[in-house]
C-alpha cells in the first residue's frame, strides 16, 4: 500500500489518527503492507469483508464466497456498491450517518459496529452468507473446465496467440527478405 503524496509522507500508517495502532495494539492489527487478499477471503476464518467495492475486489469476494459490507468511496466503487447491496444481495451498506469531513462522510464506530454485528449475527446478514455461498458455487462453475467463462476466456486467448504468432511470423518474414 502506498501513501498518496498528499504529505502524508511514505508510511500508511501516517492516514491513521494520532495513537490508533498504540490504542488498538490488544485489540486489533493494522496491515500496513500489501496483503494477499484472494488468500485472506478464502480463509475459512473470514466471515466478512468490509471493502470500498472495487471491481477487483468485488470478484475477489464473490469467488471465495465472503458477505460485504460496503464502504464505497469514489469512482465505480458506489455503483459497485449498489449493485452488491441492493440487486445482488451479497453486501450490506454503512450509512455513513456521521458528519460530513474533510475526506466524505464519517461514519461512527457504533454505526460499524452494528454493520459488522448484522452480517456476522443478523437476519440481513444470514441472507448475505446465503447469497455469497450461491455466488461461490456460481462462480466456481462458470470457471470450472467446461464452464462458460473458462470457454470465453480461451477462446480469448486463443485469438490473442494467434494474431501474436501472425505478428511474430510477418517479423520474421521481413527480417528474411
Amino acid at each position: 500500500m502506498a501513501a498518496k503524496a498528499t504529505g502524508h509522507g511514505d508510511s500508511p500508517l501516517s492516514y491513521l489518527p494520532e495513537g490508533f495502532v498504540e490504542r488498538t495494539r490488544a485489540t486489533g492489527l493494522a496491515v500496513t503492507e500489501w496483503t494477499p487478499q484472494v488468500e485472506v477471503l478464502n480463509h475459512r476464518a473470514v466471515g466478512g469483508f468490509l471493502s470500498h467495492c472495487g471491481w477487483n475486489s468485488t470478484l475477489e469476494t464473490v469467488a471465495a464466497g465472503v458477505p460485504t459490507l460496503a464502504w464505497p468511496l469514489h469512482a465505480e466503487q458506489r455503483m459497485n456498491a449498489v449493485m452488491l447491496s441492493e440487486q445482488v444481495g451479497l453486501a450490506l451498506r454503512l450509512g455513513g450517518s456521521g458528519n460530513k469531513g474533510k475526506d466524505g462522510v464519517l461514519v461512527p464506530r457504533e454505526e460499524v459496529a452494528a454493520a459488522v454485528t448484522e452480517l456476522m449475527m443478523g437476519e440481513k446478514g444470514a441472507a448475505a452468507r446465503r447469497r455469497a455461498r450461491e455466488l461461490r458455487d456460481a462462480a466456481a462453475e462458470a470457471w470450472a473446465p467446461d464452464g462458460p467463462s473458462r470457454k470465453a476466456f480461451e477462446a480469448v486467448a486463443g485469438k490473442w496467440k494467434k494474431a501474436a504468432s501472425a505478428r511474430a511470423q510477418a517479423r520474421r518474414d521481413t527480417l528474411v527478405a
